[in-house]
């Protein structure tokens, strides 16, 4: 079955206007994961709230993509876990992420999405989500979040730019 997924983007907390003529983000002194919470990072304290501000804009911005894209719930692929007992104790664990049970080909819901993409951003666990071939959304490294769509989501793309993320169309998988 052909993809229906004829919109696609990279949505991200980098400024394109640093990328080098091959898309490569050239400024270096950025924070790529939470575990630098605590951290100094271009001269300022990177903190649990800027963290999660980041990550709530993120999290949101999916969220409002899979409402305009009329998507109510996708399928897990390809999951790995890395949560462990000392992340257990981490501020940055929810206990709301024990409640799920995720597998491969399972449905989630749009609750459970907002659950999955905080532990993909927090470093516990890794998986694709989709739709059908109407919709997906797929992290990288370094806070990386590709997203496609059968419908153009100017709503959404809007909502994300407000958050201070950056959207660029994409020509990717």
């Amino acid at each position: 079955m052909e993809s229906q997924t004829n919109f696609k983007w990279r949505v991200t907390k980098y400024n394109p206007a640093f990328r080098d003529k091959n898309g490569i983000y050239t400024l270096t002194d950025d924070w790529t994961c939470p575990s630098e919470i605590g951290n100094t990072i271009n001269g300022k304290p990177f903190t649990m709230t800027e963290y999660q501000r980041v990550e709530r804009a993120y999290i949101d911005s999916v969220q409002k993509f899979m409402e305009e894209s009329n998507t109510d719930s996708l399928t897990i692929s390809e999951i790995e876990y890395y949560l462990t007992e000392e992340d257990r104790k981490s501020p940055l664990y929810n206990e709301e992420f024990e409640q799920l049970s995720l597998k491969n080909h399972s449905a989630v819901t749009t609750n459970e999405v907002r659950l999955i993409c905080q532990m993909i951003l927090r470093n516990f666990l890794w998986c694709n989500l989709d739709h059908k071939d109407e919709f997906f959304v797929k992290f990288g490294w370094d806070y990386y979040m590709y997203i496609g769509s059968h419908a153009p989501c100017p709503d959404a793309i809007h909502f994300a730019t407000r958050t201070g993320l950056f959207v660029e169309e994409w020509e990717g998988e």
